[in-house]
């Protein structure tokens, strides 16, 4: 049985779809008779401020995955390094790292791109649901670009989230792939027991009632275009918003607190992980413009509006990367699974009679059976990325 060295992207606050990305990961490691095996590793603890040792999720209940750090590449000999899930290759996650951590700088790219490690690591190296789709020709021309081509060249295999990463590491290693995978959080199509991946034990009730439509904004500007889209939205469709608290301050900076005209506020401040995906799970339609939160509702069977009304000029963006090379992830993954009728931009939303026929249109799809169309798709897709990880684990140590 291999080693394995599970590595993770959890990052600082609370943010629900990272977390889920997790509890994936945990749990594919049990689907495969890994457990035995495994270890789980970040290369900081959550806050900057308290690092190292072993560390649970999140004081108050979450899944309880036991976080080792991880320091130097000396601990990936003799071990299958599996790196799980979001930015781990992303040259703007490794600046974003090199930002929080000025003086580990130099161990980033040899942690996340094993760039100085032999053939004999490299080998067994498998990476699963990470996203390249903020990189640019100026990225890859730097250094960076060459650790990249390396570790992609070298590795037993790499499956991305997204078309735009897979197109990527295909220029860069034309013989390899297929390089196209799913997001880790889509693997929850393949759960029948949401208990199971979350681990509730005494979760609280879930926010909003069965059948409820709800609502977060956390990773746009508020404006008034966004407002009235969202007002147009609950006339249109019959909508009664419930606020969802997906995530806190530290994760989502831009979060509001609450909108009070539009939807009713959770009778608890912020709920656990197991409460949300329940919400989730049980309800009629998530309206959002974040992207894990729309990923996992489309994955649990739950159509979700995604609204994209802008960022701050000038700076860099958490769902559309750098401001000289801006790429709304958002859209990528719409686009991807044909869900792109269910995306409103800010172009969208500043004319009514558009967001009415877009409304419109929404519906029928949803009357004609998207939801159950995507859920068969991704589920497919998700059985066979669980088969190919299998695989390359096993061949990495034979």
């Amino acid at each position: 049985m291999p080693t394995l060295r599970v590595i993770l992207a959890t990052p600082p606050g609370f943010n629900p779809g990272m977390l889920v990305c997790d509890a994936m990961a945990r749990a594919w490691v049990s689907h495969a008779g890994l457990a035995g095996s495994a270890s789980f590793h970040r290369l900081f603890g959550c806050d900057p401020g308290r690092r190292g040792g072993a560390e649970a999720y999140r004081e108050g209940g979450e899944p309880g995955i036991a976080f080792e750090p991880l320091e130097s590449p000396e601990q990936l000999a003799g071990a299958t390094p599996l790196y799980w899930g979001d930015f781990l290759h992303m040259r703007q996650y490794h600046l974003a790292l090199e930002r929080l951590f000025p003086e580990q700088a130099d161990r980033i790219e040899p942690l996340l791109l094993l760039s100085d490690s032999g053939a004999a690591v490299l080998e067994r190296a498998v990476s699963f649901g990470t996203t390249l789709v903020f990189n640019s020709a100026a990225d890859l021309m730097r250094p960076y670009g060459r650790n990249l081509e390396r570790f992609v060249a070298g590795a037993r295999r790499v499956l991305v989230r997204d078309m735009a990463s897979a197109a990527q590491l295909a220029a860069l290693h034309p013989a390899g792939g297929p390089y196209l995978g799913l997001d880790a959080a889509q693997l929850l199509t393949l759960e029948d027991d949401l208990s199971e991946v979350v681990g509730d034990g005494q979760a609280p009730e879930p926010p909003g009632p069965s059948g409820a439509t709800l609502l977060f904004l956390g990773r746009s500007l508020q404006n008034d275009d966004l407002f009235r889209a969202l007002g147009r939205l609950k006339a249109r469709l019959g909508l009664d918003y419930h606020w969802l608290p997906w995530g806190d301050r530290r994760a989502f900076p831009r979060m509001p607190d609450g909108v009070p005209d539009l939807a009713a506020a959770p009778e608890q401040p912020l709920a656990s992980l197991a409460g949300l995906l329940h919400a989730v799970n049980r309800a009629r339609l998530v309206v959002t413009d974040t992207y894990h939160l729309a990923v996992i509702s489309w994955s649990l069977g739950v159509p979700a509006v995604t609204l994209v009304s802008g960022v701050a000029p000038g700076r860099p963006d958490v769902s559309r990367g750098s401001a000289m090379a801006p790429l709304d992830k958002r859209l990528v993954f719409h686009q991807q699974h044909g869900l792109h009728a269910f995306l409103l931009d800010e172009s969208a939303m500043a004319d009514p009679d558009h967001v009415d026929a877009r409304i419109d249109n929404m519906a029928e799809l949803i009357e004609d059976g998207i939801t159950s169309w995507h859920l068969q798709q991704v589920r497919a897709r998700a059985r066979w990325c669980e088969a190919e990880l299998v695989r390359a684990v096993a061949e990495g140590v034979r």
